[in-house]
């Protein structure tokens, strides 16, 4: 069976700890796409790209899966995971994909920041982003503005998690 794999590392400033989550992505035999959490640990090496290596190989030789199953991996596309990149294209000859919605988010920042009547406005995407999923006032105001000065038809709001920091509404 073939898996995509995508993984992420981050920080947990106030603990003074880094995450690493690995998770394999594939289509079941009913032609069900399903994923896992292969692991969710804390790791005691670098942030760098080489020990994030080092850190799916082991847990790919943990769960038997060999890099000919591998048909991708995806990953943000931070700093130290573009030389991550490199080393997974060039030892274990397996194509890194980078995750679309950092991409989206990328573009849309250098667009944003490119115009010079846009100041301020990822603060204000982001700040409104936070008000609509942590109040439940926030959501009832959404709603009232949809229906009282845009006139869009009421559906429920829907609020999904599609990578860390990342977060897609869909009305």
């Amino acid at each position: 069976m073939n898996v995509a794999i995508t993984t992420d590392g981050w920080t947990a400033t106030s603990q003074h700890a880094t995450y690493i989550a690995v998770t394999a992505h594939f289509i079941t035999p009913a032609w069900k796409l399903d994923s896992c959490v292969l692991a969710c640990r804390g790791h005691g090496g670098s942030s760098s790209a080489e020990e994030h290596c080092k850190f799916m190989n082991s847990i790919m030789n943990e769960y038997g899966i060999d890099k000919s199953n591998v048909s991708a991996f995806v990953a943000d596309t931070e700093s130290s995971m573009g030389k991550f990149e490199g080393i997974v294209e060039q030892t274990m000859e397996v194509p890194w994909l980078g995750c679309i919605d950092h991409r989206l988010q990328l573009i849309t920042k250098i667009a944003i920041n490119d115009n010079i009547d846009s100041e301020g406005t990822m603060k204000a995407c982001r700040d409104l982003v936070s008000a609509i999923m942590y109040s439940n006032q926030a959501v009832v105001a959404l709603l009232q503005f949809q229906k009282s000065r845009i006139n869009l038809p009421h559906r429920p709001l829907v609020l999904k998690r599609r990578c860390y920091n990342s977060l897609v509404v869909h009305f």
